[in-house]
């Protein structure tokens, strides 16, 4: 979700898990965007069940009009960041094309 030059990360959590936030690997491509910082109400190890986790990704973006032009993309990759049983729910690279609503680049 994007609002007011944050993303949101949203993770609907069915169960029992683990949420290490410091273990939470980002990448982006393209050089008009970049994370300045993040925020959640989460500390590191903390113990969830069946809860919405949100992590506030906050954005620096260098020239607004290019992001229209070519939209940045988030990777979140695998980590340690979502554990459960002692493994991890992240194994595979997740991708977002990061663009505001309305915009119908494709």
């Amino acid at each position: 979700m994007y609002f007011r030059g944050f993303h949101y990360l949203n993770f609907d959590l069915k169960g029992a898990y683990v949420v290490n936030l410091d273990s939470l690997k980002l990448s982006i491509k393209g050089n008009n965007m970049k994370i300045i910082g993040l925020d959640t109400s989460l500390k590191n190890n903390y113990h969830v069940k069946n809860r919405l986790v949100g992590v506030r990704l906050f954005c620096e973006v260098k020239d607004i009009s290019q992001e229209y032009k070519q939209p940045s993309v988030l990777y979140v990759l695998p980590s340690n960041f979502i554990m459960r049983d002692s493994q991890r729910v992240l194994v595979d690279t997740m991708k977002f094309v990061l663009q505001r609503p309305g915009d119908k680049h494709h």
